[in-house]
């Protein structure tokens, strides 16, 4: 990508005439001047322009007199103006001035705001020309939609962060709560890793391994759950055919058994709940009783008097013989003595057929009578039938005792549904995990070539500079993509050093990596992180730590020779990235400010000091005619 920042103007409150600071291509343009002359403002303006949510600027002096702060810069073949109106009272102002292919700020004593233009307006079109991906970053339960401004995370080298011991992007400068939690992920997307699809490939991995598990776990407790089952059904269906539910060698589904059993205990707890029903039941045994005795004693009549209507006819029978010899006895030549017989068997013929014939005769209603007690018989026993088992069970007590071990068995019988997808789908899921496993680890090799490949860059200045310490020349640097900042560790040892002393060597360790980084990003023709860094001060180690600098005005070098030393080999080493990122296509600008005199870099190829802010020189990012 070539980015690089040609002007910078203010316009103020109180004078016509505006500021302009102009920053050249393919140079280190250095601003340099005492504290407190609003060098390290110069970034702050610049962020404001690229549309930063919040202003940074420093409220007194530069606020106080500016009103609008205009930004021109060139970005992979065009150029832009972007001007924004100073905020007040810490509050953003949503007027913007905003021009395509023009290097040139408006005229007049400050810019006419474009109409129907909004900062997320602006944000999308440079999202667009700046080729930032259309990715949105997960984070501890936040999002973060990826813009072009989080890139500029790798672009500025602040005053916060050049010496410090962990933080080597200073994600706090933004004034962005979005970004603070996001430094990680928005370095890794910068460097070209497919952090996303390692993400959602960890994601989908994590997931389905839960799934396989939680598969594994359903297949031991479906067979642990029918295994209860089947037990617990044994049980009732023994203590079913003991209470007579069931009968012995029944064979049936065993769903239409529990169906059985179920409905023979919801009977007998329906009856159980009904003191009424028992005393129906008792009724009706006493009724059956009752009718029983009544049939029987209808019957036993009927019996006597079939009985004697049977003797009646045989005894006709036997008197039918005498009656044909009294009719043709006329006929017949008998003895005295036959004569006398036939005379006394007459009269006895005579009473057996009168007593015979005087049978009397059953009552008409007998026979309706009885087919009415027969069918109150047949209804009250069939009552009976249909609640026979409650009758055992009521008046059986070893029944009763059992029908209700059954009731309380059957309360803890339930199937369990199979929680179990079964073995074709959990080898499928096994095979897509298998698959997913593969594409991660593809993912996780390239992406580890390619942080090798930004390691390799960095190492390649670390080795090269001599600012550090020696003792620390010889370790081994490692990059620690999770914290994001590098790491020394002594040749051999497993343990990285914690402390490695002074700002100075923490200092050189943040160059080694923003030079590295950006050597790596501009081999890369699918970077979309500018080609420009902004570095602020990295003379803080030396100057905080001698505390002293020779107070004649415009004098603005080192006492200590080492600090010296190590100072000039600071600028040495961003020359020496200049030279090898510059020339063949290749572009990258950086702006540095420093509290150094320019007789530090005046032998540099690509060092241009732009502006000196001393009270002789230039005074200050606000003029001095400003602030007058």
């Amino acid at each position: 990508m070539n980015f690089y920042i040609k002007k910078i103007r203010l316009w103020f409150h109180r004078h016509p005439e505006p500021k302009e600071y102009e920053f050249k291509p393919n140079k280190v343009n250095v601003v340099t001047g005492d504290s407190s002359t609003g060098k390290s403002s110069i970034l702050r303006v610049i962020d404001y322009c690229l549309m930063a949510k919040e202003s940074t600027i420093v409220e007194d002096v530069i606020n106080t007199n500016v009103s609008w702060y205009g930004l021109s810069f060139h970005l992979n073949g065009r150029d832009y103006v972007i001007a924004r109106k100073a905020p007040m009272n810490g509050r953003i102002n949503s007027d913007i001035y905003w021009a395509k292919d023009t290097d040139q700020f408006p005229s007049g004593s400050h810019p006419v705001p474009t109409p129907n233009i909004t900062r997320l307006d602006v944000v999308a079109y440079l999202n667009k020309e700046f080729n930032v991906p259309a990715i949105q970053l997960g984070e501890k339960n936040k999002k973060l939609d990826m813009t072009f401004r989080q890139s500029l995370l790798l672009n500025f080298l602040t005053e916060d962060i050049i010496a410090t011991a962990n933080r080597y992007l200073d994600n706090f400068f933004f004034e962005d709560e979005e970004m603070y939690d996001f430094a990680p992920r928005i370095m890794k997307l910068c460097l070209g890793t497919e952090e996303k699809k390692e993400a959602d490939l960890t994601e989908a991995k994590n997931a389905l391994e839960e799934k396989i598990k939680q598969e594994e776990r359903n297949k031991t407790g479906d067979e642990r759950n029918r295994l209860s089952y089947e037990k617990k059904y044994d049980t009732i269906v023994k203590t079913a055919i003991e209470v007579g539910v069931l009968l012995m060698n029944e064979t049936f589904d065993s769903e239409v058994v529990v169906a059985r059993i179920k409905a023979a205990v919801d009977d007998f707890n329906r009856i159980k709940r009904s003191h009424a029903k028992l005393n129906d039941l008792a009724n009706l045994s006493d009724t059956q009783r009752k009718l029983k005795a009544e049939i029987d004693s209808y019957q036993k009549l009927q019996w006597e008097y079939n009985k004697a209507i049977r003797y009646a006819e045989k005894v006709k029978d036997s008197l039918t013989p005498f009656e044909y010899l009294e009719k043709h006895l006329n006929q017949q030549v008998m003895s005295e003595e036959s004569v006398a017989l036939f005379a006394s068997l007459e009269e006895a013929f005579t009473v057996a057929k009168k007593n015979t014939l005087k049978i009397d005769e059953l009552p008409p209603e007998f026979a309706e009578n009885l087919r009415k007690l027969k069918e109150k018989y047949r209804t009250v026993t069939d009552k009976i039938k249909e609640n026979q088992y409650a009758i055992n069970y009521f008046f059986d007590p070893n029944l009763l005792v059992k029908l209700v071990s059954l009731a309380d068995q059957m309360k803890g019988l339930e199937k369990k549904s199979e929680k179990y997808i079964g073995d074709l789908e959990y080898y499928k899921l096994k095979e897509q995990f298998d698959i997913i496993t593969r594409d991660l680890e593809l993912v996780v090799k390239s992406n580890d070539v390619t942080k090798k490949a930004f390691l390799g860059d960095v190492k390649s200045y670390y080795d090269s500079q001599v600012g550090m310490s020696s003792t620390y020349r010889d370790c081994e640097i490692e990059f620690d993509d999770v914290n994001v900042r590098l790491r020394l560790k002594r040749p051999g040892s497993h343990f990285h050093i914690r402390n490695i002393g002074s700002k100075s060597n923490y200092m050189f360790m943040h160059l080694c990596f923003f030079l590295g980084l950006h050597q790596y990003l501009n081999s890369r023709n699918n970077s979309f992180v500018p080609s420009f860094l902004f570095i602020d001060q990295p003379s803080i180690p030396y100057y905080s730590n001698n505390g002293r600098r020779i107070q004649e005005a415009g004098d603005l070098t080192l006492q200590k020779t080492d600090d010296r030393s190590r100072l000039e080999e600071a600028f040495r080493l961003i020359d020496s990235f200049m030279s090898q990122n510059v020339g063949d296509g290749s572009n990258f600008q950086i702006i540095m400010v420093e509290h150094a005199d320019p007789e530090y870099w005046k032998n540099l190829s690509y060092f241009e000091t732009r502006y000196v802010f001393t009270e002789n020189r230039d005074y200050g990012l606000i003029p001095k005619y400003v602030v007058e």
